[in-house]
């Protein structure tokens, strides 16, 4: 059925009483996201700064992208170990008593988010997560998307082969190109900047609704015609009345790369309100259209319309209602996740507001270092009036001559050098200080990139495995937020749009959906930071090390960080060759050790006997001496010798 559309009862509400109640009560959060994306991209100049004139005249303008840095380190992180191999993690589960294959289902969902893509609106969403402190996904959405599938052709001739000769049929088997359109459930990320929630509910579905604000082309809007509860007749006058000049929308509050653009394509201004709106409005809306059949097509009793509310989708282009339609089954799909949420408060924070005060305080320190280098390290005069000749400009450079005035008598009196001192030491004392606080105040230190802060090394490895674990806890709770309260209801989402879909009912069962992001990120990354701990204990013990079985923890630390343990750690076959090799060398060692000991011993007995022979030569020279004498003195020396 096609309403009546057009401004009416039902389009009034939505944008006054819905729409701008949202929008004015998202104006600090608006502020807060537009200063976390200025300091992501290096603009500052709209905020307090930590000197006077800063970034003025001569003055640096130096900024360091200290928030980005840190958004980008959460980011990495989390991708990291949310989408391991591009898969959304999540498992479908089955009663053991009811006989039901889940496997079927998983792999039909994750088959159908990898034709979507949601590996790519899930990168985005978690990057707006540490950015901005909440993110939105809308599932389920369909889209229509083109699909190439190839049909099988054999063209082996009849009676193919000869006795004894097999051929392989692969060899004439050629494939033609089917082209195919399909409709397929999918995922879209939508930007916070065009998301309008209610300020007074936490949960979106206990909410009184969402509103996503887009800005579409007359050619955008022209492809709705057709698709089902959209008014061709609303349409076509919203197109025929839009004017390419201008846009029907602040551009304050548009996403960023929207308001650079003045006279884009984009100039329709469309609301898709999934809301809770009174009876009473809605059947005020039924007599002003005159439209009679409202209790088949939205389940609509008029008995109790003060107090009680019906749950519809209402759709606007540019003021004009061109879409209503029921939401029989209530559910909204657009599904919110934080990065850090707020006691008491229904918006989450990111790495943006925590580090806007430090990022601040990075760039005002760092200009100041700059500017003081400039004016230490460059030559500042003082000169009298009259020092130079009329002919000189004053500029220095090396080398140069300067003609002065000729009543100068003493240039030392003229002209003087006066220094400025440098005082970057202590400014960088307090630079480097901020970062460490800045460690803390976001719970993502550089020790979780593998970076060692300068001027920390002080610090003990108890530190560093302290703030690696409190960081680690820190990422753990975002991703279980993502687990619930995105990839829960999304899967679920995807399950219920198969259940009822007809065909392939093999795949079909009563299944329960568990989220696997935060279990995921237990085994990758506080397991391993455990196992690590467990086996620096084990290594340091030689007590404890004869106790221990080394190779399973290995094997769990190389599986968390999705290693091939068959790659990296040795087979039984390869350690009992080591062990081969070890002998063999041990055994030719030894070989040459005894080699060198025959040697040795050898030359040690050829030595003996030469010094045997020699002392053997002394002696028997000795005595011939003593005999010699004898003869010559007639034996007087003796006797002498004797007395």
């Amino acid at each position: 059925m096609i309403l009546p559309s057009g401004t009416t009862t039902l389009s009034k509400f939505l944008i006054n009483e819905i729409y701008d109640d949202f929008r004015k009560h998202r104006v600090t959060k608006e502020q807060r996201w537009q200063k976390a994306y200025d300091y992501f991209v290096g603009k500052d100049d709209n905020y307090a700064k930590w000197k006077k004139k800063e970034k003025q005249d001569w003055r640096s303008d130096l900024f360091i992208f200290h928030v980005k840095t840190k958004v980008m380190a959460a980011y990495s992180i989390l991708t990291d170990v949310y989408l391991q191999g591009g898969k959304v993690p999540f498992a479908m589960l089955a009663d053991p008593e009811s006989g039901d294959d889940p496997k079927a289902m998983q792999n039909k969902i994750e088959g159908q988010f990898a034709d979507c893509r949601a590996d790519r609106e899930y990168m985005k969403s978690i990057l707006s997560l540490p950015l901005y402190g909440e993110s939105y996904l809308k599932a389920p959405v369909f889209k229509t998307i083109n699909k190439m599938q190839w049909d099988r052709q054999n063209m082996a001739p009849p009676n193919m082969g000869m006795p004894g000769k097999p051929v392989d049929p692969r060899q004439f088997m050629r494939f033609s190109p089917q082209p195919q359109t399909v409709t397929i459930p999918a995922i879209e990320y939508v930007s916070v900047w065009d998301m309008f929630t209610d300020p007074e509910e936490e949960d979106i579905q206990e909410s009184r609704g969402v509103i996503q604000r887009s800005l579409i082309s007359a050619y955008e809007l022209r492809q709705k015609i057709g698709k089902a509860f959209y008014n061709q007749e609303a349409i076509e006058k919203v197109i025929k009345e839009v004017k390419r000049a201008g846009r029907a929308e602040d551009t304050s509050s548009l996403p960023p790369y929207l308001r650079e653009i003045a006279n884009g394509e984009k100039n329709i201004l469309y609301l898709e309100g999934w809301v809770r709106i009174p009876k009473k409005t809605f059947y005020d809306y039924a007599k002003e259209t005159s439209t009679n059949n409202l209790g088949s097509e939205f389940n609509f009793d008029d008995s109790e319309l003060e107090g009680d509310e019906i749950k519809v989708v209402i759709c606007t282009a540019n003021g004009d209602l061109v879409r209503i339609a029921p939401n029989l089954n209530g559910k909204i799909p657009y599904h919110k996740a934080v990065f850090e949420p707020v006691l008491d408060d229904t918006a989450g924070r990111g790495l943006g507001d925590n580090l806007q005060y430090d990022q601040q305080l990075l760039n005002g320190i760092g200009r100041a270092i700059s500017d003081n280098l400039k004016l230490s390290g460059n030559v500042i005069l003082a000169t009298i009036p009259g020092a130079y000749s009329d002919t000189e400009d004053g500029v220095m450079e090396p080398g140069k001559h300067f003609e002065l005035a000729a009543d100068v008598e003493d240039v030392n009196k003229a002209i003087q050098q006066f220094v400025i001192q440098d005082i970057t030491a202590g400014l960088f004392t307090f630079f480097s200080l901020i970062q460490a606080l800045s460690d803390e105040n976001s719970n993502v230190p550089k020790l979780i990139t593998g970076i060692s802060p300068p001027g920390q090394g002080g610090n003990t490895a108890f530190e560093f495995d302290q703030k690696l674990q409190q960081a680690g806890k820190y990422l753990g709770a975002v991703i279980r937020n993502v687990d619930e309260g995105q990839t829960e209801p999304i899967v679920e989402a995807f399950y219920n749009f198969n259940m009822m879909k007809p065909g392939d009912e093999t795949a079909k069962g009563d299944f329960t959906i568990n989220a696997t992001g935060f279990s995921s990120f237990q085994n990758r990354i506080i397991r391993n930071l455990n196992l690590q701990k467990v086996l620096q204990i084990v290594l340091s013990n030689p007590a404890l090390l004869m106790e221990t079985k080394l190779r399973p923890h290995l094997e769990e630390i190389y599986e968390s960080l999705d290693l091939d343990t068959n790659q990296f750690l040795k087979t039984d076959q390869e350690k009992q060759a080591d062990i081969q090799s070890q002998q063999m060398i041990a055994a030719q060692q030894q070989q040459q050790f005894k080699a060198m000991m025959d040697v040795f011993q050898g030359q040690v007995k050829e030595m003996l006997a030469n010094a045997q022979k020699k002392m053997a030569d002394t002696l028997l020279a000795t005595e011939k001496a003593k005999t010699e004498v004898f003869k010559r003195t007639g034996g007087q020396l003796i006797k002498m010798g004797k007395q």
